[in-house]
């Protein structure tokens, strides 16, 4: 093969020097599945993140850590410079959608597990808790003097 392309191109051609592009900020795709699933799971990451550590710090429940930092992983793999742009093999692709569903179900399950020990807890437990979205923390946080607060438990 070695052969053959030195038979072909015999004096190919040389880069020296930087490949970065400056013109290259964002990152267009050609597989939206992909784009989709890295987007879909960076959401339900900071949700899940938000219902274990208010759940940790209202119930002393367990922090996921282990299982978070795995997804993690996970994640930070699929944003590999070919993947998000669509310039790997297709195989690529298939295995980033496997990825990315996995990933989901773990996280919906963590979600899941977090907000129910919060609703185990009544109202109490839920006071001042708002659903995760791009408002700020204020703007989601509900008022209830008169119920009382329990302590904060770190587990």
């Amino acid at each position: 093969m070695f052969e053959e392309l030195e038979r072909v191109l015999p004096e190919p051609a040389v880069w020296s020097g930087e490949m970065y592009l400056e013109f290259h900020r964002g990152t267009y795709t050609s597989q939206i599945r992909t784009k989709q699933g890295n987007r879909r799971s960076e959401h339900l990451l900071r949700e899940a993140e938000l219902w274990a550590a208010t759940a940790a710090v209202r119930h002393g429940a367990e922090y996921p850590y282990d299982e978070l930092e795995s997804v993690w992983h996970t994640v930070l793999l699929q944003q590999f410079h070919d993947i998000l742009p669509g310039s790997s093999i297709a195989w690529v692709y298939e295995n980033a959608e496997a990825e990315y569903a996995r990933v989901a179900e773990v996280l919906e399950e963590l979600i899941g597990t977090a907000t129910t020990a919060l609703a185990s807890g009544g109202a109490t437990a839920l006071a001042g808790v708002g659903a995760p979205a791009a408002l700020p923390v204020a703007a989601l946080t509900v008022s209830c003097a008169s119920t009382p607060r329990p302590s904060p438990r770190v587990g």
